[in-house]
């Protein structure tokens, strides 16, 4: 969708559990979940130059935005801004391909940025997923120790710069257990072979938009 005349552009998504609505004016990209009913009333005051009451979205600068990012394979783009430590990323998901690639696009010429593409192979298709395992099976097998340490009485070690951060994961896993650290480990490795196998059926093809120079 867009507005000539306030040269406003919208995306609506009605698709998936979240329906959301994506804006860029030309210097500002918004993102915001919206009710079903409400999407196609939003999308007309925005285009027509008014922010509806009670609307409230997130916003990137595009001049804070540093490259944009997507798989060809799925409709959704992650938009990469700020740097250093302040760098941090947002995904958009976009009811098809199509809007995506035209939302890129206009990111990328409004910036003067020039696109990149690289062709996954089942190799290399399964690198992000393996190291996933791998970091998610230490982290079970770390949990699971620290389970069972617990159980026989002996008190965690919460002390240092993270001494909260520590407290807090002790009393998560004191909560559900040496059995439970199990489950919800054996359950995200599950999941990250399921995504194995769906990047190895289908090897990615990443898009990235952003400067060149």
């Amino acid at each position: 969708m867009n507005s000539e005349s306030t040269g406003i552009r919208v995306w609506k998504n009605l698709s998936g559990i979240f329906h959301n609505i994506i804006v860029f004016d030309g210097s500002v990209i918004l993102y915001a979940k919206a009710e079903n009913d409400q999407l196609d009333s939003v999308a007309q005051a925005i285009e027509g130059g008014q922010v509806p009451e009670g609307f409230k979205a997130k916003s990137i600068a595009l001049s804070s935005a540093t490259k944009v990012i997507f798989n060809r394979h799925d409709d959704s783009a992650t938009v990469h801004f700020g740097q250093g430590k302040e760098s941090k990323s947002h995904e958009l998901d976009f009811a098809t391909g199509d809007e995506r690639d035209g939302f890129c696009k206009l990111i990328g010429d409004t910036k003067g940025w020039s696109a990149s593409e690289v062709k996954h192979n089942i190799v290399t298709a399964c690198v992000k997923p393996v190291v996933g395992i791998g970091i998610v099976g230490g982290l079970t097998a770390l949990l699971y120790f620290m389970a069972q340490d617990l159980a026989a009485g002996n008190e965690p070690d919460t002390t240092g710069r993270r001494g909260l951060l520590k407290t807090l994961v002790a009393w998560v896993v004191d909560l559900i257990g040496s059995t439970g650290v199990l489950v919800v480990g054996g359950l995200l490795v599950v999941c990250m072979i399921l995504w194995l196998v769906a990047r190895v059926k289908t090897p990615p093809i990443m898009v990235t938009y952003k400067s060149r120079g």
